[in-house]
């Protein structure tokens, strides 16, 4: 993996965790995961979250 992605990669298990997220499918480690599949995990985070703001009744 080059120098850049295991930057990548640890700043988006970072981002997980803050959203409250500190296991993969099937409880894997994250750390254990592959690049793309936390960078998967992020995208679908941030989506649902954006999605939750738009049809909150208070929005």
């Amino acid at each position: 993996m080059k120098h850049n992605a295991h930057i990548h990669k640890k700043n988006w298990i970072s981002e997980l965790r803050g959203y409250g997220i500190y296991h993969g499918p099937g409880n894997s480690n994250l750390e254990d995961m592959d690049y793309y599949d936390i960078r998967a995990m992020v995208v679908k985070e941030k989506m649902k979250r954006d999605l939750e703001v738009k049809v909150s009744p208070w929005f």
